[in-house]
């Protein structure tokens, strides 16, 4: 990607570049996989081809509701580029609307039982919205609280056929009621909305996982990126603090000497479950150690500024940043289609904004696997628009 201007973030010039008239993305990829041993020194390289998966979900319509004019969808399984594992997809993403209201959720599964975990979420959600949000009017966020409990009960519920010791969920949502905007979560998948004006006061403190190597576009003038939902990791201060108090262990993985991965919950033996999570749905092993299904809520009022919101999983996140997010649905929105059936040939005027969004994130992963010889994770995004007031 060529550098065409340069922004500085820090002490570090990044080069960015402007979004295009259109973009395409493959359908195969050829790679050259760094060979690395236990001390990360390179060994060799290794040529793998693959194919890239067609979405899982993938759906987009116009809406007829108070503030919303458009949504759409799109789950990418993830890949291993060797061939040598069955990567079954475990996120999944829906919306449900009547009204008055729209509720946006999206799901990343984990463990063995991650597939099923998160089809039972989806079901929980459908009909927990049809059933209580009336009852739910003045308490939006209790709604958001108690659904997510909900979704958790279900999966632990004996006799489910589900062993949820070492499988859980992420889980993010996202409410439109009542002039205002209601996130909830849980984990590290998230929510942020594009506005042009903002708030005065900001829901959380914006991710600190922003690497440069996350941010190629440049920036939106007079966009701003907002975080709505807090990534719920087991070093933060306050996660840590009720972990430790509940007897939970916290602590990286050691390989031959060198801290390797993210942060984790575990018990004391240091074994179990390994959480890089402090709150999830499911992972019964560890609701006695802090990890609990109660998510963050937030709320901001809507201003007739607001531009879109975005929910994505963290096959976004683990590659790009919120404010690259913006630049690039901002920027191809309205080179999409409103409306389609799966493209074989992916590119910016065939395709649906979300799917867009998805195949970006997945041409980033190449990267990370050419340097670290990973899977490729599964990649869910749901972006809904406002209606355009100016």
């Amino acid at each position: 990607m060529g550098c065409t201007t340069c922004s500085q973030r820090g002490n570090i010039i990044i080069p960015s570049q402007p979004i295009r008239n259109n973009i395409k993305y493959p359908s195969k990829a050829k790679l050259q996989i760094k060979q690395k041993d236990s001390t990360g020194r390179q060994i060799g390289i290794s040529s793998v081809s693959f194919d890239f998966t067609k979405p899982f979900l993938f759906s987009s319509e116009t809406l007829n509701l108070p503030y919303i004019s458009h949504i759409s969808r799109c789950v990418l399984p993830g890949i291993d580029p060797r061939g040598e594992r069955d990567k079954k997809c475990q996120d999944y993403c829906l919306y449900i609307s009547n009204q008055k209201s729209i509720l946006l959720s999206l799901f990343d599964g984990h463990g063995k039982e991650g597939e099923k975990i998160v089809s039972i979420c989806g079901k929980v959600v459908e009909g927990f919205f049809k059933e209580n949000i009336e009852n739910y009017s003045e308490t939006p966020e209790k709604f958001l609280e108690d659904l997510c409990n909900s979704c958790d009960a279900n999966v632990k519920k004996p006799g489910n056929g589900i062993d949820s010791t070492n499988s859980g969920s992420t889980a993010v949502l996202v409410l439109i009621h009542n002039n205002k905007i209601y996130s909830a979560s849980l984990g590290d998948s998230r929510a942020i909305l594009a506005t042009e004006i903002l708030p005065n006061e900001i829901p959380v403190p914006k991710a600190l996982n922003h690497e440069d190597t996350k941010h190629l576009y440049t920036t939106v003038s007079g966009l701003y990126p907002i975080q709505l939902t807090k990534d719920q990791k087991p070093e933060d201060p306050d996660e840590y603090a009720r972990i430790l108090k509940n007897g939970g262990f916290i602590k990286r993985i050691t390989d031959n000497g060198k801290q390797i991965g993210p942060y984790r919950v575990f018990d004391s033996s240091g074994k179990y479950p390994g959480l890089a999570m402090s709150r999830s749905i499911g992972d019964s092993s560890g609701s006695t150690l802090g990890v609990i299904s109660t998510p963050i809520c937030t709320s901001l009022p809507i201003t007739n500024k607001e531009k879109f919101i975005v929910l994505a999983s963290d096959g976004v996140w683990d590659v790009i940043d919120n404010e690259d997010v913006v630049a690039f649905v901002e920027g191809y929105k309205n080179k999409c289609l409103s409306i389609c059936e799966i493209p074989l040939q992916v590119e910016s005027n065939n395709t649906i904004i979300a799917h867009l969004l998805a195949e970006e994130a997945r041409m980033r992963w190449l990267k990370v696997v050419t340097e670290d010889d990973v899977i490729i994770d599964d990649i869910s995004v749901v972006i809904m628009q406002f209606n355009d007031t100016s």
